[in-house]
């Protein structure tokens, strides 16, 4: 019995850690956020999602960041945006991975968002507010991947 309470609590001390873990790229503050985008209005099996897969070399391999997406520096940076939407039941997945460089500024909210087109994606981040382009547009030929937990694309 002690064995599965000590197996429960190191599991609870993982959760609590990775709960905790910053998703910020800045190094000083104040700082932008570049928030992640699901558009299901076309139904859940249907879902295009967006994210902030790297900034300036560093890949962002973290659950969380789908929720809170990512703070970075003011300036100039390098990003690569993974696009994902589904093509139905039992169907495979479009993906692709993006990559474009634009400006941020302190105190800025910023949304990655994108759209398929035929057997392309393109991807930019634009101003929350305004909907002003802040990156150049991103576009190339998604590849099919067929999700499963032993293969998450």
């Amino acid at each position: 019995m002690n064995r599965r309470i000590a197996s429960y609590f190191l599991c609870m001390l993982l959760a609590l850690q990775l709960a905790a873990t910053d998703t910020s790229l800045a190094a000083a503050k104040p700082t932008a956020n570049i928030a992640n985008t699901t558009d299901r209005s076309k139904g859940m099996n249907r879902a295009f999602s967006v994210s902030t897969a790297g900034v300036d070399g560093k890949i962002i391999i973290n659950a969380w960041n789908l929720r809170r997406g990512v703070n970075v520096s003011p300036g100039a940076h390098h990003f690569i945006l993974k696009g994902m939407f589904g093509r139905g039941f039992y169907r495979s997945h479009g993906v692709a991975m993006i990559e474009v460089t634009g400006s941020v500024v302190a105190g800025g909210r910023y949304k990655v968002v994108g759209k398929v087109k035929g057997e392309y994606m393109s991807l930019w981040i634009e101003e929350v507010k305004s909907g002003k382009r802040i990156t150049n547009v991103g576009s190339m030929k998604y590849y099919l991947c067929f999700q499963h937990v032993s293969n998450p694309c």
